[in-house]
């Protein structure tokens, strides 16, 4: 004779709506076990009266919330609702999947912001992209080909660059980077150009360095001459040891730009950011990643960029009520990556990038010289590669 088998487990799952996924098992009684004795009404009872305590408190518990949060006024500097030193440079995580952008949402506010009115260095017909990045050739290193692509489209471009990217070696070596983004951008425009400087007036109060090609408002270079921080963030003696990492860390309480002009705090730089992005209004925001890894760091000002673009792109989406696409794209890194760019975009990168090489003395001027040197530049060249943003 066979032995008769216990029945099995039967599970139950049971779906209800905003809420987790729940697994009930229900035990069927097996031969020679006695089944479990029910519950007795007080016990019951003492499990109603506290699930409807619990639901009670949790329920005060959100109103509560709800009226604080909307007790926070909207502060146009952000002082008291974000804290610019949350983000350092030594909490940037690794371990998030990179992603292709973030989009920074609008707050809802119970009376609108008023409009700032564009200034004439801001008007677009089409539409306009942001680039903020750190130094004068991380443009043209780690988001082109996509400039490229953008100023194909007409569309209008503004580029920040938030650091004179000086390494150290005071303003002859800074006006050469800049007069070199100039030569890339006339490239990218097919057409030799002549540039004009001028100040803008932010309604921050903060006064700014731009550059155009004369006759073309649809492009815009805009350099904050913040000093260079150096690989690890410590500055260079020769501009006092600054650095946009030790702002954002709180290691000092202001930095001041490399031609002595202009003095921010952390707030200070936020907001100035934010400014710009309410004057030219981008759909899109291009910046750099926080990626870094065992084999390739990254510079600190790469990093620290993007950190500051985040906070003020939020800013800048409850200001305008639309959702604002970030895109972050990964810097030094992406040489220990393989090649991913076809050949047509990495003739075009090159020849941007090449043509900004005449100005800077400390880059290759070729690919043969690249490879000669054994230049990382080269490799990214045929790279592109988005990474992890805030």
């Amino acid at each position: 004779m066979f032995k008769k088998r216990a029945k099995p487990i039967k599970r139950l799952t049971v779906y209800r709506p905003n809420v987790l996924e729940v697994e009930r098992i229900h035990h069927v009684a097996r031969p020679g076990v006695a089944p479990r004795s029910p519950r007795s009404v007080p016990g019951m009872a003492g499990d109603i009266l506290l699930i409807f305590v619990l639901g009670l408190v949790t329920t005060l518990v959100i109103l509560m919330g709800n009226v604080s949060q909307s007790a926070v006024p909207y502060s146009r500097t952000l002082a008291s609702v974000y804290d610019p030193n949350v983000l350092t440079h030594a909490s940037v995580s690794t371990s998030r999947a990179p992603s292709k952008h973030h989009i920074f949402k609008a707050v809802p506010k119970s009376k609108p912001v008023a409009a700032v009115p564009l200034q004439p260095h801001a008007l677009c017909d089409g539409k306009t992209v942001m680039n903020v990045v750190a130094h004068e050739d991380d443009d043209l290193l780690f988001i082109n080909p996509d400039i490229s692509h953008d100023l194909a489209h007409h569309d209008c471009v503004r580029t920040i660059y938030i650091t004179a990217g000086d390494d150290g070696r005071g303003t002859n070596y800074l006006r050469q980077r800049e007069a070199g983004s100039q030569a890339a951008y006339s490239v990218m425009l097919h057409t030799p150009k002549l540039w004009e400087y001028q100040p803008i007036t932010l309604p921050s109060g903060a006064i700014v360095t731009a550059a155009s090609p004369q006759g073309d408002p649809n492009v815009s270079l805009v350099f904050l001459r913040l000093p260079d921080g150096n690989l690890n963030g410590e500055g260079f003696a020769s501009t006092g040891n600054q650095s946009i990492a030790r702002l954002k860390s709180g290691a000092m309480s202001d930095i001041t730009s490399v031609d002595e002009k202009h003095t921010y705090t952390s707030v200070q730089l936020i907001d100035t950011l934010t400014a710009l992005m309410e004057q030219y209004q981008p759909k899109r925001i291009n910046t750099q990643a926080q990626d870094s890894n065992l084999i390739v760091a990254d510079h600190s000002d790469h990093v620290t960029t993007g950190q500051y673009t985040a906070l003020a792109a939020t800013a800048y989406a409850e200001w305008s009520h639309r959702q604002v696409i970030v895109r972050n794209f990964m810097g030094y890194p992406i040489r220990a990556m393989l090649p991913n760019l076809p050949a047509t975009d990495v003739a075009q990168k090159s020849a941007a990038f090449f043509a900004y090489a005449a100005d800077d003395p400390g880059v290759c001027v070729s690919i043969q010289m690249c490879v000669e040197t054994n230049s990382t530049y080269g490799f990214y060249l045929e790279r592109q590669y988005l990474g992890v943003g805030q």
